[in-house]
């Protein structure tokens, strides 16, 4: 069994995709890949693999890939310390990426990376012998680059039983901070499974998902969600904890095509390049995927396989066609402004607070249904108490909510803000002042329409 973690931590607001075939990059994109297969207990078979896999599916997306295998624990904190200043060395619009299959477990909500010469007797030697995941966060984030994904494929068919006694399961619950989406390929404390083919079903739906031209980095999450719980029947459901506000393609949408020249000679005219639409083809013709066929009906709706693609999505016994002509818009009334518009329940508690204050006492707690319009809300918050605050929430197209609270009052850091992923219509979160010791509160947005 193996429970997979993925965070992507984003230090900025907006980035840029990009992909080969004449489009321009706007930043530099470098990864680190490691994969730990050779353990001397416990040892895995399929990290090396999901290392392999990943490695060529970053390639082909624009990044410089850096690759390991078989690291013990000296040379995996070499690898992440000059990862981390190869990134800070290359400048602030940077994107970096770590990847990392192997062994990984839990202790006292601690989060940590095996190496293959560890040799865990308890919960103290992985303090001396593995690498803390907040290690690798705060090499990441010393390098000053403004947007950096870690993906964590940790396999947790445990082999050292005396590091959990108690029975912990998977990996420890990590809220996303600001400007952070952390995506795992199962609910925390759950286990996923390990796969019998050559890749784990998470690695392999992310490695074929994130080549779809166009997809933002929250609907990659989401589609491979869809192929994990459909190769599993649903007993592995990939989860995610987001604060983006901003979008980030592994690959842009595919540009539009020039506009037609008049006839000449029919002899002379050019053949057009399709090399971008017969790669994006090979990736998804043999996946039985009826999303993925679809998805390369919508950014080639004309393309050489269109026909085949339609044939093979009515043979999956779901008629679909490729998309024709757009049909006529509806009337204005009949539809919302903004794809989040609707009414929400918004419930939040206060986790730690302060003895006497306008809404953080510890314990106190509210709920209310909220009118989103165009997007957006204004108002207040009130507790059961009689707290109160102000608050404005902001959704974006692609479902990141910021919800943002004021106390006119405090004198320190009267303005608190967070970001929660509500693309599938419910999202949670924690909000607290930069220093994170004083009103943690934990909340969440749900839709009721």
């Amino acid at each position: 069994m193996r429970t997979v973690l993925t965070i992507l931590a984003f230090a900025a607001v907006f980035s840029v995709g990009a992909m080969g075939g004449g489009t321009v990059r706007a930043e530099d994109r470098l990864a680190l890949v490691i994969g730990n297969s050779d353990y001397a207990i416990g040892p895995l078979a399929n990290p090396v693999n999901d290392a392999g896999l990943m490695a060529r599916s970053l390639t082909e997306a624009g990044f410089d890939v850096t690759q390991a295998s078989d690291l013990g624990y000296r040379d995996m904190q070499r690898a992440v310390v000059h990862f981390a200043r190869r990134l800070a060395a290359s400048g602030p619009d940077t994107v970096g990426m770590v990847y990392y299959a192997g062994h990984a477990v839990q202790a006292e909500g601690e989060n940590y990376l095996i190496p293959v010469d560890a040799d865990i007797q308890d919960a103290l030697d992985l303090e001396i012998q593995s690498l803390k995941i907040d290690t690798v966060m705060r090499s990441l984030e010393s390098a000053g680059n403004r947007l950096n994904l870690v993906v964590l494929d940790a396999c947790r068919n445990n082999p050292f039983p005396a590091v959990s006694r108690s029975g912990t399961r998977g990996l420890a619950r990590v809220d996303a901070p600001y400007g952070t989406l952390l995506a795992y390929s199962t609910a925390p404390g759950e286990v996923a499974a390990d796969g019998t083919d050559r890749n784990s079903p998470y690695t392999a739906a992310l490695a074929r998902t994130l080549r779809t031209p166009g997809l933002p980095v929250e609907q990659v999450f989401k589609q491979v969600r869809i192929s994990v719980m459909e190769r599993t029947g649903n007993r592995q459901v990939p989860w995610e904890s987001s604060s983006l506000t901003g979008d980030f393609y592994f690959f842009p949408p595919a540009e539009p095509a020039p506009p037609v020249m008049a006839a000449a000679a029919p002899a002379v005219s050019a053949e057009p390049d399709r090399s971008a639409e017969i790669a994006f083809w090979n990736s998804v013709a043999d996946s039985g995927d009826k999303v993925q066929l679809e998805s390369y009906l919508q950014a080639f709706p004309d393309g050489l396989y269109a026909p085949l693609a339609s044939a093979k999505i009515a043979a999956l016994g779901q008629a679909s066609t490729a998309p024709t002509a757009p049909a006529a818009p509806p009337a204005p009334a009949a539809a919302p402004s903004h794809p989040y518009d609707g009414t929400w329940r918004f419930t939040w508690e206060v986790e730690s607070g302060f003895a006497h204050s306008d809404w953080c006492r510890a314990g106190e707690s509210g709920s209310q249904d909220l009118s989103i319009r165009n997007g957006r809300f204004k108002g207040d918050m009130r507790s059961e108490k009689g707290g109160r605050a102000d608050l404005k929430i902001q959704i974006s197209d692609g479902g990141s909510a910021t919800v943002e609270t004021y106390i006119g009052s405090w004198g320190y850091y009267p303005r608190r803000r967070t970001v929660l992923n509500v693309g599938d219509g419910s999202g949670w979160g924690s909000i607290s002042a930069p220093s994170g010791n004083s009103c943690i509160a934990r909340m969440e947005l749900v839709r009721l329409n």
